[in-house]
């Protein structure tokens, strides 16, 4: 008999009521018990779930915000104004239109590689971040779901997990249907540390940005300096004065 089809028989054989012996009838209990359990740790296992969920997305609300001012400063926009335009991109499109900005300003193209980097990263997160947003709360398995080879089991299959509604059978769902609640909370760990790198990259891009103004407002200290200096040695020279 398959594992599916034990499970079945012994489930309906517990709806119906028997028959059972007092053997049978302690195990129904303890697998009872077991249930009631399970039902608890579910219900806890979803509002941790919920507060994972709450803190990936407000997390990535940051991410995102940084991204955007990268996009703003490369085109010397400030971010507000940069702001109207990329929000309004698909957050991979703003990827790679900040990716081909970097690639043609000589101003930034030492910076390419960093870039090229950080956005594989991003575009990874961005997948998950889409399952996040696109699929609801699914209940673990039922006890009597367990696999009955050991080597099978996963725990994650009998926690509440993300998955899509039924009627959402998208191809890009297939490989990647399930999001489990260790999956989330990774997520949310995953955009913290991809936070400082894109930080280092804006530090960047804002420097090459303000380097010609620095190097004028140099220029311009040293001018100032060479005036002083000039007005300096007029000031020293002794003056002739006529004899009456």
């Amino acid at each position: 008999m398959s594992n599916e089809k034990a499970h079945e028989t012994i489930r309906s054989l517990i709806e119906q009521g028997g028959p059972f012996d007092e053997e049978d009838l302690a195990a129904i209990r303890e697998i009872e018990q077991t249930r009631a359990e399970i039902a608890q740790t579910d219900r806890e296992v979803q509002k941790s779930l919920h507060t994972a969920i709450g803190f990936a997305i407000t997390t990535w609300s940051s991410l995102e915000g940084i991204v955007v001012e990268i996009a703003s400063a490369i085109i010397d926009a400030e971010s507000e104004v940069g702001g109207v335009i990329f929000y309004n991109f698909p957050f991979a499109k703003m990827l790679e239109v900040i990716g081909e900005i970097v690639r043609v300003d000589e101003r930034f193209q030492n910076l390419g590689q960093d870039w090229d980097k950080i956005s594989r990263r991003l575009f990874a997160l961005n997948d998950i971040r889409v399952r996040l947003a696109h699929h609801g709360l699914s209940s673990g398995k039922d006890i009597l779901d367990f696999p009955l080879d050991i080597t099978e089991f996963n725990s994650d299959d009998f926690l509440p997990s993300l998955e899509p509604y039924k009627a959402d059978s998208r191809k890009k769902w297939v490989k990647k249907k399930r999001m489990s609640f260790s999956e989330t909370v990774s997520f949310g760990e995953s955009i913290v540390d991809a936070v400082e790198p894109l930080t280092e990259f804006l530090k960047k891009v804002h420097e090459i940005r303000i380097a010609p103004k620095r190097r004028l407002i140099a220029r311009v200290k040293e001018l100032q300096q060479k005036v002083r200096e000039y007005e300096s040695r007029e000031t020293a020279q002794p003056t002739d004065k006529g004899e009456d």
